[in-house]
């Protein structure tokens, strides 16, 4: 009984002892195991014979060396599972760093997400700017036939421009022709004047020396100043000779010296109507000296003095104009003179004043070519004063048929 009762309690103290290494399951079974076949074969064997005693003890004592080697391998086990712990541990916190890893990996997913659905609804307003683009072409590609056609007009215009032009080069060159033909003149009588000064000059000494009469020298001066008034035989002039001369140095484009002449050609008119107040020839000479000094101060951008001069030009062709208002001639440079303050005034922006002088001067012309309808001239004249004042009236700057390429 007792030995039951031992037996028993070994039993409990190994399953207690097992019960407190139940972390190692694989050490457990294997004591318990063997512990329960010792337990079985000792309760037996002392149930049995108390002879086996003995072997019970051997048996017993190779039992606890079994025990030691179980303990030696719950030992070992003990080592790898805490091995394994570690590389648990490991692979959870390597998890740990997968699952963050995981999370970026799904918020950066959906900030893609988030930037491709905008890019397709950038994608689709691409593709309607697209199609209204390709109306625009459509747009486009009607306005360039419709272009086309009307560079087609253009160049059937600018055909018929460059006719005109031509037919005016041949006239440029006429009067190119005429011009070095009036320098032959004027050079001849330059020369004829500069053997006219050398005698007035003789004359003026031999007055300081000589014990001749007083009047016979005024007589010498006077027969002199005659001469030098003399027309030649194309009806010029000293001062339309000037007027010429200026006029060939502006088609070579040398405004300086263009300008030098035409102001001492308005020095000589401006003297002679000083002289000779109630001669409307020179009057008109001096008109025309201011109106050629404005061409070239409109040239060269000075548009002050400019409108000054044409305006003294104006101011004369107005007075002669009504002295005499029966001579067409007066009323039609009237008319020109008009136009060119008309072209200052649109530069300087003034178009109201422009518009104004323009329209006056065209009420001239229009009376002169309703009494003259076969003038080819007064035609012309009209049909520019008619341009200029379209011109102005569209772009505020007249550009084409200006009264200043029209005037005397």
């Amino acid at each position: 009984m007792t030995s039951r009762y031992r037996a028993s309690a070994d039993e409990r103290s190994w399953r207690r002892a097992a019960n407190r290494g139940g972390s190692n399951r694989t050490w457990e079974w294997i004591v318990g195991s063997v512990l329960l076949t010792l337990i079985v074969l000792a309760g037996g064997r002392l149930v049995q014979t108390q002879q086996h005693l003995e072997t019970v003890r051997g048996e017993l004592e190779t039992a606890k060396q079994a025990t030691d080697q179980a303990t030696a391998v719950a030992a070992d086990l003990a080592k790898r599972v805490a091995s394994l712990n570690s590389e648990l541990e490991k692979a959870n916190a390597r998890r740990n760093e997968l699952q963050i890893k995981l999370d970026q990996a799904t918020s950066e997913i959906k900030s893609t997400q988030s930037q491709l659905e905008a890019k397709q609804s950038r994608l689709g307003r691409m593709r309607g700017e697209l199609e209204a683009a390709k109306q625009g072409a459509d747009q486009a590609t009607a306005q360039a036939a419709d272009l086309a056609k009307r560079v087609a007009s253009l160049n059937s215009e600018l055909e018929k421009a460059n006719a005109r032009r031509n037919e005016l080069q041949a006239k440029f060159d006429q009067t190119a022709s005429e011009i070095k033909s009036t320098q032959f003149q004027l050079e001849a009588k330059q020369s004829r004047l500069g053997r006219m000064r050398g005698d007035l000059e003789i004359a003026k000494q031999g007055a300081n020396q000589a014990t001749a009469p007083a009047a016979d020298l005024a007589k010498r001066v006077a027969s002199l100043y005659s001469e030098f008034e003399k027309p030649d035989d194309l009806g010029n002039t000293r001062d339309f000779a000037i007027l010429k001369l200026g006029d060939m140095l502006m088609a070579q484009r040398d405004h300086a010296e263009a300008l030098k002449w035409y102001r001492e050609g308005l020095a000589v008119a401006d003297h002679w109507v000083k002289t000779n107040p109630e001669n409307a020839d020179w009057q008109h000479k001096l008109s025309m000296s201011y109106s050629r000094v404005g061409d070239v101060l409109v040239t060269q951008g000075n548009l002050t003095e400019a409108l000054q001069s044409y305006q003294e030009s104006v101011s004369i062709r107005d007075r002669l104009a009504k002295a005499d208002s029966a001579d067409a001639d007066r009323q039609r440079d009237l008319a020109i003179g008009q136009g060119h303050v008309a072209v200052v005034l649109a530069k300087q922006g003034d178009t109201t004043g422009a518009l104004g002088k323009l329209r006056q001067g065209r009420a001239i012309i229009a009376r002169l070519a309703k009494q003259s309808p076969q003038s080819g001239q007064l035609s012309k004249d009209l049909a520019a004063f008619d341009d200029s004042i379209a011109n102005l009236e569209r772009a505020s700057v007249p550009q084409a048929g200006s009264p200043a390429q029209v005037g005397p």
